[in-house]
């Protein structure tokens, strides 16, 4: 069983079939081997464990997205002043532009847009603060400027000497191992081994995003009979 860092290399160490010293190559590059999982984790992995919730005040058509953002899941614009919880609607830029043009409002659409996140229609200008605001400009913001929840997959988080565990190694060694496994063979030119710590590493992966899947929909009809009653 391997729970941290340590523990997860000496394991890729153990089933490379390898018990080279400290120092020499193979061993030196277990850590990058773990790093590159991590991207293609990343990339794969859509599980509770991945979900992350951002919020921030919503005051201007275009904020920056969370650093560790790979996919979104829903957007929610908390309005001020009815105080009214917009899910808010995905289009492409371009759609969002051609729905929308320059309208200023109650924003619930949004495009994903490079590094940002952009909302329609666009918030009232009079919530961006100039360097010396009135009174009046203070008070209408504060009456006024709402805030948007992101809900979203992060990437995987990295192990590291100082940060030796995290939730996807404690709810998947399996997924771990055998994607490094996998990261593994190319660099000790086992093409023979690709194909195995690849399909069993897509396996583990399918069987966590199912369940995840699974639990989501079924606390949506849990919801939904609440409701009904």
């Amino acid at each position: 069983m391997f729970a941290n860092y340590t523990e997860l290399k000496d394991e890729v160490l153990a089933w490379l079939a390898r018990a080279p010293t400290p120092g020499t190559r193979a061993f030196d590059r277990i850590p990058s081997l773990i790093y590159l999982a991590e991207a293609q984790m990343s990339k794969d992995l859509r599980v509770r464990q991945t979900e992350r919730r951002a919020t921030a005040i919503l005051n201007e058509p275009f904020e920056f997205l969370p650093t560790d953002f790979r996919t979104l899941r829903v957007v929610n614009n908390y309005t001020k002043a009815d105080e009214r919880v917009i899910e808010c609607r995905s289009f492409d830029y371009k759609q969002l532009r051609r729905e929308y043009g320059l309208k200023i409002g109650e924003p619930e659409a949004y495009a994903l847009v490079g590094n940002e996140i952009a909302f329609a229609p666009g918030p009232d200008p009079r919530l961006v603060l100039s360097e010396d605001p009135t009174q009046e400009e203070i008070d209408y913001a504060a009456d006024h400027t709402g805030s948007f929840e992101l809900v979203y997959y992060g990437n995987v988080p990295n192990l590291t000497d100082e940060e030796p565990t995290n939730l996807i190694l404690e709810a998947f060694p399996n997924i771990y191992l055998y994607a490094t496994l996998a990261q593994s063979a190319p660099f000790l030119m086992a093409d023979e081994r690709l194909p195995i710590w690849t399909s069993a590493y897509t396996a583990a992966v399918a069987t966590a995003n199912e369940e995840h899947d699974r639990s989501v929909g079924s606390q949506a009809a849990m919801t939904n009979e609440m409701n009904i009653v």
